[in-house]
Order: structure tokens, then sequence, then C-alpha cells
């Protein structure tokens, strides 16, 4: 018998059969096997049903078909196994790859509690450590963040020590920077070791200290090592420059004999 040329209406996986190429050859008849346009007499031809052969070659629609089957089989397998892997490292204890978040802690890809080593898509999330690429509105580390956090940000938090880049419109770091943070508010409670740019520059007078450069509309720091540039410049002591209309400095060791202003126009000058 040559191509069928009538469409096969029910399944085919109701036949005993076999595959050649392009082809599928029935080896046995089925009683499920119902062809559009055949009587069912056809069952009883001869040669018997055990010679009864039929060859079906595939449309390219059907061929089509085949193809996105596998494609879509190969596409849940990878899904599921990523999945697994995904759920490995976070039992075993090693950080995820990838975070993504709409509002912390819930709902967000990886618990609040876990820690990531690559790349957080949030709108708003948090995470224990953190190293890596920040992308997203609003990000919180309660750990340690060690990277570039973050791009498109408003709000970013550190609970610990920032080592890299802050950069949003506030960034707040309860330990110790040590890199860059630039927006326009910069808040640290420890010492910064970098540069701090933006409209305010608040460094806890009480804990920070700063050795480096702030630049901004307001800059203020407990011990400064480097440079203030703004227009209100504040430090308890400085070792540098402050450069601005208002420059303060509450002391200086130097100058026991003869105090000078604590507060000094344009510039001031520490030893």
């Amino acid at each position: 018998m040559g191509p069928c040329e009538h469409e096969v209406c029910e399944a085919l996986a109701a036949l005993s059969s076999g595959h050649q190429g392009d082809s599928w050859i029935i080896r046995e008849p089925s009683p499920h096997l119902r062809v559009r346009g055949m009587s069912p007499k056809i069952m009883q031809l001869n040669p018997p049903a055990s010679a009864f052969n039929v060859r079906i070659t595939l449309t390219p629609e059907m061929k089509t078909l085949k193809s996105l089957s596998v494609l879509a089989v190969a596409g849940m397998l990878s899904v599921s196994a990523h999945a697994q892997m995904d759920h490995t490292n976070m039992t075993s204890g090693e950080p995820a790859f990838f975070q993504a978040s709409l509002w912390a802690p819930s709902p967000q890809l990886v618990p609040a509690t876990e820690d990531i080593s690559g790349i957080r898509l949030q709108v708003y999330g948090e995470n224990r450590n953190v190293s890596g690429l920040d992308i997203g509105f609003g990000h919180s580390t309660t750990g340690d963040f060690v990277g570039f956090g973050g791009l498109f940000t408003l709000y970013n938090h550190v609970g610990g020590t920032t080592t890299g880049v802050q950069w949003g419109l506030v960034n707040y770091t309860e330990g110790e920077v040590v890199g860059w943070q630039s927006g326009w508010i910069n808040v640290a409670y420890a010492k910064v070791k970098g540069i701090q740019s933006g409209l305010i520059n608040f460094n806890a007078v009480e804990t920070a200290d700063l050795s480096g450069l702030q630049i901004g509309f307001i800059n203020a720091a407990k011990h400064v090592h480097g440079v203030q540039l703004g227009f209100f410049n504040y430090a308890e002591t400085i070792k540098g420059l402050q450069i601005g209309l208002w420059n303060q400095v509450n002391s200086r060791d130097w100058d026991q004999f003869a105090p000078l202003p604590k507060v000094f126009p344009f510039i001031n000058v520490g030893f």
C-alpha cells in the first residue's frame, strides 16, 4: 500500500509500530485504528493480519509537531534540573546564584535568611550576605555586601560591611564602607575608606571616620583624613582639607596655644 493520503484521526500511540526515518511502519492492525474515508473492513484485508503492512509518511506539519514536542520535553527537563540544583544548593548551605523578589520577605525566590553569590533582580528584596550585582529599586543585605549595588536603585541598605559600590538615591551602611557610595543621600555608621559623592554625605559624627574624599552639598564625619568639598563641611578633627562656604573643625591638637576659630569660610586646613 502506498503513502497514506488520509488524515489519521485517533492516536497512533495505540498502534504497535516501528519507526524508520520520517515514516511509521504499522506491523499489526489495532482495533483502535480509524482512518477517515476508509471502511473498517480494511481490517479484513488479505494477507493475514500478521502480514498487514502500512506505510504512513509524516507530513511537514507532523514533523514540526514532533520537533516542538521534543523541545518542550527537553525544556521541562531542564527547568526541573535547574530547580533541583537550586534546592540542593540552598539545602547544602551554598549561596544561590540568582534572586528575584517582589517584596521581602515574600514573595521572593530565595529566602531572606539565605546568601546570594550572583545577581539579585528585585523590586525590594532582602538576603543575608551578598556578593555580586543588584538590579532593581530596593535592596537590603543584613550581613556583608561585596560587589555593585545597584542599577536603577532607589534604596540600598547593608547591615554589615560594604566592599565595592553603593549606587542609588539613598545608600545606608551600618558597618564599614570600603569603596564608593554615590547617591542623593549617603549614610555610614562606621569608617569610610574611599569616596562619598552626593547631596548629603553623613558619617555618624560619634563613630564614623573618613579616609578619602567627600563631595556634596553637606559633608560630615568624625575624624577626617582627606578632603571634604561642599557647601557645608563638618569634622570633629581633620588631617587634610575642607573647601566650602562653611568649614567647621571642632578641635585641633596642634593648635593648643592659640586656638583658632572652629569655622572658616572657603577653606580650612588641618595637620
